[in-house]
């Protein structure tokens, strides 16, 4: 169970103080600041599902007083000087992407401090193989200038259109391409922190002793605003290779997986899909010489646009998501789709290797087609979940991550945990030697709002309980939010909560960073 904020309609979005607004032009000398009901509004949320359901019922979060636009760090210190002299809650926004409800205020009075204005993109360090951005900049328009230049950051999440390098960096961002070039945290060489007292800190690596920028990456706004960030790039690949195999069954793949990563091997791409996600992957396109439909939810169109297999399978998650994943089971076999990157005889090098180890677990080759399918639709499953509320449903993902001997007890048992309440189905992605990460997706009926409220909620209380029994780490890139909280203190136990609670005494003493979620 989340915290959950107080709701208010949307028709009783209350004014902002006036005296409040006045005060706080005069002190910090920030001249961009809105207080239109859409700008707060906005400001207020994000991709978070429950809060997707809840504007369904016309309910909202008390949006924030008033959203304030620095253009530099020194305006950013002033802000949170203010804030902290006045014990004015602050919550950082950027990109909106996330999908756990960080950037909801708990409190009333609450500023939103909106980071897109930090948009400055240096050129790179040919020298130093390192480029700096802000934190507003929006992920591909880094990636893009980047590749201008003949580099890549390396990170591709799938929100990488929409969301900014430092909510990446708050979050523990980790991209499509992660198993080569890591996660953000493994990127990042440098930041730009403010602190809740307005302190302006720049750690960075390599350092002695405890790596501060560890201590900042994941607190979700809750220790300081990051307004600049430097990180480590990459000459762009000389080539790119896909490959694909089936295994007869998850068990045989998780094995293949496993005998990869610990054999030395980083393709950049190595995502490993269970039985129902592996169907929908390789499903024939409609279109003759056209790419078949990417795995996952692509194909949850309008109703008329669907031929009629697939409409019964849209009425089976939605209504009877029992039935379906008992259905699920009568399936065996996965799909791994990988990519290898690097310069051409690397790229072959590892292609082959990595052939023999899933020939030697029952892989069998199915050329590159499913690959380049992939890589044409990977970023539609994201686009599209969207349809799912207006076709009357709700749509989730649970990203948790465990050792390798643990993996397939735990794909089991979250499955079996979500199936009285919602359609459930999984890819492994994020390989390293130790273990890997498993991308839940979870869909459910909300025609009736609040009937689908109440499976969201017993959905998620069910995974997470049982990802917890199976000792699972409760996330792995989308962060915590408000949805993960009370399952991250169960994690860390009393004394983590003690050191995160003393940590963020120090670095924001009043208590005005993000107030109410994990820390409180």
């Amino acid at each position: 169970m989340s915290r959950l904020p107080p709701l208010h309609p949307f028709a009783e979005i209350p004014q902002p103080s006036g005296a409040l607004l006045s005060d706080l032009r005069r002190t910090t000398g920030v001249e961009a600041i809105s207080i239109s009901p859409r700008d707060r509004v906005e400001a207020a949320r994000d991709m978070w599902p429950k809060g997707i359901l809840w504007r369904r019922k016309g309910l909202m979060p008390r949006p924030p007083e008033a959203v304030v636009y620095p253009k530099d760090t020194e305006e950013v210190s002033r802000i949170l000087r203010f804030a902290s002299e006045r014990a004015i809650p602050v919550v950082p926004v950027g990109g909106r992407s996330g999908v756990l409800g960080a950037l909801v205020p708990m409190r009333p009075n609450t500023l939103a401090l909106d980071t897109r204005r930090l948009s400055q993109i240096h050129a790179p360090d040919r020298e130093r193989m390192e480029a700096a951005a802000g934190a507003g900049v929006v992920g591909l328009d880094f990636e893009r200038m980047l590749r201008a230049e003949g580099f890549t950051l390396g990170h591709a999440p799938a929100s990488i259109g929409g969301s900014t390098v430092g909510g990446w960096i708050a979050t523990r961002s980790a991209g499509q391409n992660s198993s080569r070039y890591g996660k953000i945290e493994d990127m990042v060489v440098e930041a730009e922190c403010v602190l809740g007292t307005g302190e302006v800190v720049r750690p960075s690596r390599p350092v002695p002793g405890t790596d501060w920028l560890e201590v900042f990456a994941g607190s979700e706004g809750s220790l300081a605003v990051i307004t600049e960030a430097t990180f480590r790039i990459w000459p762009l690949p000389e080539a790119s290779i896909g490959a694909a195999r089936r295994f007869p069954d998850l068990e045989h793949g998780v094995q293949a997986l496993r005998e990869i990563f610990q054999a030395g091997y980083r393709p950049s791409v190595a995502r490993l899909y269970d039985p129902l996600d592996s169907m929908l992957a390789l499903r024939p396109s409609r279109e003759s010489g056209a790419p078949a439909p990417p795995p996952g939810m692509r194909e949850l169109e309008p109703r008329e646009a669907r031929p009629a297999p697939l409409r019964m399978l849209w009425n089976l998650a939605m209504r009877q998501p029992q039935a379906l994943n008992r259905l699920a089971r009568l399936r065996r076999s996965v799909l791994l789709v990988l990519l290898h990157e690097g310069e051409r005889w690397e790229a072959k090098a590892e292609a082959r290797a990595i052939a023999e180890i899933c020939r030697r677990n029952e892989g069998r080759d199915l050329g590159e087609g499913p690959a380049d399918r992939w890589l044409r639709h990977r970023w539609d499953v994201s686009r599209n979940f969207p349809l799912v509320f207006e076709l009357g449903g709700w749509v989730d993902t649970l990203e948790v991550a465990i050792g390798w001997s643990g993996v397939v007890r735990l794909h089991e048992a979250v499955r079996a945990a979500v199936s009285p309440h919602a359609f459930c189905m999984a890819h492994l992605s994020h390989a390293y030697p130790d273990g890997c990460s498993i991308y839940f997706t979870l869909l459910g009926a909300a025609e009736d709002v609040d009937r689908g409220i109440e499976q969201y909620d017993a959905a998620w209380a069910a995974a997470l309980a049982a990802a917890r029994k199976e000792g699972a780490t409760i996330s792995h890139h989308h962060g915590v939010g408000l949805q993960k909280a009370e399952a991250l203190a169960e994690e860390l136990g009393e004394k983590g909560v003690e050191v995160l609670r003393a940590l963020q005494r120090a670095c924001d003493p009043v208590g005005i960073l993000s107030p109410g979620k994990w820390k409180t």
